[in-house]
Formats: C-alpha cells, structure tokens, sequence
C-alpha cells in the first residue's frame, strides 16, 4: 500500500531577478546565454517526494511574470516555500519572498544557497526570511519539513539551520553534506517545463546534471567552504542509471554537466565515458573542465563518448596575472588544452577575466590577443569582481578599493551601489574583448564554414547584435 503524502506541502522557487547590479555582466551577454534548469531545486525536490511530501516548484525566471506567480501561490496555498539565494541577485530573492507574503503572509520561508553560508544572520534579519539552510539541504530540509509541526525543541538537530528563537538568531554549527552522492534520487525534472531552458549550442531538452560535488582548488576569485571543497562522485553505475532514466522518462537529447571539473578523476572519467558509449543513448553534453585535466585520451573518450563542448575558465593569457589569480595553470596549458579538443572536434569555451588586480593595459591587451590566438569556438569576458569571502574581495578591502562591510551593506540594503570596476574603464575593455574577438574575420570565416552557423543564423545575429550593443550596469 501507498504512503499518503504530508499535508506539510513545499513549494520551491527559484526568484526573480532585481537590482542584479553586481553580476559584473553586460545585460546584453546575459541576455544571449540561454536558460537552464535551477538543478538545486529539482534535487532538493526529489528529496522532499522521496520522504513522501508534497511539492512543486517556480522558477521565476522561466515564468517571468509577476502576475503568473501571484495566482500560482494563490491557487497552491504551500504550507512552506523554500527560495534559492545568491548574493548578487539578494534583493530579488527579497522581493520575491514579500510576494509570498503578501498573498500568504502566515506562511514560512526557508532560504538555502551558498549566499546562507556567508550572510546567514544578515538574510534573517529580514522578517520575509524565517528559517535558512547552509550547506547541501537535500536531507535537512527534509528533516525540516517532517519535524516542523513538532515545534523549535527539534530545531538544533537539524544540520545547518537558522531560525529566530526569541529575537536571536540561532546557527546550528554542523552544516549538510552529502558525502554519498548514490544516495540522492534522481532530479525531479518532470516538476519544470523542460521546454522553457536551453542553451547555445545544445539541442532542445536539455538538462543539468553532475557527476561530482566540489572543488579542491582555490582560486583567487572564487568562494569556497572549506568542507564542500572535498570532492565527491556518484558511482559510474548510478550516474549512468539515472541518465538512463532521464532519456527513457523525458527523451533529453543534450545533457549541461555542471561539475566544477568533470575529468578531475581521471580513471573514473575514461571508464564513465567508456560505459556511456558502450549504452549508445544518443545524448551530446558539454561540461566545465580544467586545462590540467585533458589530455588526448580524455579528449577521444569523451568525443566518442557524446561530449561536444568542454567549458575552460582560462582567465588570463599573463602567466604573471595567472599566478596572482592563484590559478594554478599556465598561459601553455591553456593552449595545448583548446588544440586537443580542436583536434578531435570538441568546440570549446573560454571564460577570462579582465582587470584583476595587477592588471595594467599591457596584461589586458595580451589576454585579449590570446582569446584570439586560441580562437575557442565561444569565449565569455567578465571584469574581475570581488565577491564575497574571496582573497580578491579581501585583497581589495585592504587596498580600499572596496569598503570593508560592502557586500554586508548590500545585503543589509544600506548600500545598493554598483561594485567599482577594480581596473578602470574595465567595462569598455570588456566590450572591446568580445568585439575584437567575434567580428574578427578569423572567427566569422571558420564559423561561415559550420552547419550550425546556418541552422542558428537568426540567434547568431540576435547574438550579435547585443553583443555591438553591450552595456555594463555601471555609472
């Protein structure tokens, strides 16, 4: 006999996107980057349905209106709503929570993301915001929801939660962390209208996915928790189950991995890619990589393997930036990296960074000049940005270049202003990047020569277009 669902149902949203004035990204890049499914919320989700308890989700970003979500909460009525938080998009997260209350005001809210790792006592200073999760929620917000009726005396044994006891806010010091990935159920996709993501150079019904969960390295610009820094893999045989699946239940054709660096293990890659042939699903994917984790063997497994687009955060072409970006590649590792993948026709990314600190126009030009040289089939240029808990936020607190309680400011409210620019008029040499870079003839002439060229040339010269036409959020 079948369980009866809890009454405690959940509704988990992804928010709208307001005041996003730190992403440190033109709109019109945004704009042209595609959609893709909030992965978080579908795991968290199966999690919730595995423990037998209700739940849907809204990703405000699909839906886009207001008035859709308006009439969503008013016809679902959740018991709880769960919202997904990051820092530079704070404020939408708030605004997003004040609809929630408007219409359901006796209604709880718990928040979770890597945002609560940071600011947890400054999001529930805010009387939207009654609880929060740190750390992976899957199982502690299931402990959550089950225990919630039975009153805060369950509270302190729940891992990683904030809540308001008496005008304090109380942190419980153990935070959640899977250490085995086999053990979360498979996404809850069938929750989302797969139809409203996709992503350039992917095919329609695309999903997210991960074969792993952290990160060891340490990256100058980069927040890490030192406990989520371990790596962990789900086992060859459940990541190829639940592929299966994925392609049986919703007939995906493209699968967006979203491990920081998916060929990290090198032996448990070759044999996932081996495996993953040997099943011949016909699904492509493309995934992030690091250059210090490719060489030809990995390369040709994953090329027959499906894989189409590796993704490399390449961030400089000065070796001497690279070193302060604490990095831990060179400029030559990059480029055997991208002329691997150009051998055995896997398109690559590049993502760089302009105006870190130390830069000077000299750095900056010769960055510019090897995006170009590597002539990746995409490349994304961002200006340094000093996000929060970082050694570059840190660094530039110490030089002054940033104030000290910035981003507590910012999440407070008190300071709403853009981030400075680290390296002035970065902003200009961004666009001046993605123009020398994508009008070039070299570039144009070896895409002309591509089929998908044609198949997309409408959004290429949407693309384009934002591209001649990009604006950074900055004064």
């Amino acid at each position: 006999m079948a369980e009866k669902k809890s009454k405690n149902n959940i509704l988990l949203v992804r928010p709208f996107i307001k005041e996003y004035v730190n992403s440190q990204s033109a709109d019109s890049f945004e704009s042209s980057i595609g959609l893709i499914p909030p992965l978080n919320l579908v795991y968290l989700a199966s999690a919730l349905e595995k423990a037998n308890i209700k739940v849907k989700i809204f990703d405000c970003e699909a839906n886009k209106t207001e008035g859709q979500f308006i009439s969503f909460l008013k016809k679902e009525k959740p018991a709880i709503v769960g919202i997904s938080i990051i820092t530079t998009n704070f404020h939408g997260a708030l605004y997003t929570a004040r609809l929630v209350k408007k219409i359901l005001p006796k209604t709880p809210i718990i928040c979770g993301g890597t945002h609560m790792m940071i600011f947890p006592k400054e999001t529930l200073s805010y009387r939207e915001f009654d609880f929060g999760l740190i750390g992976e929620a899957e199982e502690p917000l299931v402990q959550f929801i089950l225990n919630f009726k039975k009153g805060a005396q369950t509270y302190p044994k729940i891992p990683g939660l904030i809540w308001k006891n008496k005008n304090k806010i109380k942190i419980n010091k153990n935070i959640g962390f899977n250490q085995d990935l086999d053990k979360l159920p498979y996404p809850a996709y069938h929750l989302l209208d797969l139809s409203a993501y996709r992503m350039p150079n992917s095919a329609d019904n695309i999903v997210s996915l991960f074969l792993s969960r952290g990160c060891p390295y340490h990256c100058g610009f980069c927040y890490r928790n030192p406990i989520l820094q371990k790596v962990r893999f789900k086992s060859i045989d459940h990541a190829l189950a639940e592929i299966s699946y994925l392609v049986e239940k919703f007939h995906i054709k493209s699968i967006n991995f979203v491990d920081e660096t998916i060929s990290l293990k090198k032996d448990y890659f070759l044999k996932f890619c081996e495996r993953l042939a040997a099943k011949k699903l016909g699904v492509s994917w493309q995934s992030p990589t690091r250059v210090t984790a490719i060489d030809e063997e990995v390369v040709k497994a994953a090329k027959k393997a499906g894989c189409h687009t590796f993704r490399f955060g390449i961030e400089s072409g000065s070796n001497k930036i690279l070193k302060k970006i604490n990095k831990g590649i060179t400029i030559d590792q990059s480029e055997k990296a991208i002329r691997l993948c150009q051998k055995y026709g896997i398109k690559t990314v590049g993502y760089f960074i302009i105006g870190y600190l130390e830069e000077n126009e000299e750095t900056i030009r010769e960055t510019i000049n090897f995006a170009k040289k590597l002539n990746t089939d995409y490349a994304a240029f961002f200006p340094a940005t000093p996000m929060p808990q970082t050694d570059l936020c840190h660094e530039c607190e110490e030089k002054k270049l940033i104030t000290k309680d910035y981003w507590k400011n910012f999440v407070l409210g008190k300071d709403k202003k853009p981030l400075p620019f680290i390296y002035p008029n970065a902003g200009e040499w961004v666009s001046r990047a993605y123009h020398e870079f994508y009008f070039s003839p070299k570039y144009i002439f070896r895409q002309a020569r591509t089929l998908d060229f044609y198949r997309n040339f409408g959004k290429n010269l949407s693309t384009a277009k934002n591209l001649l036409v990009m604006k950074f959020k900055r004064s």
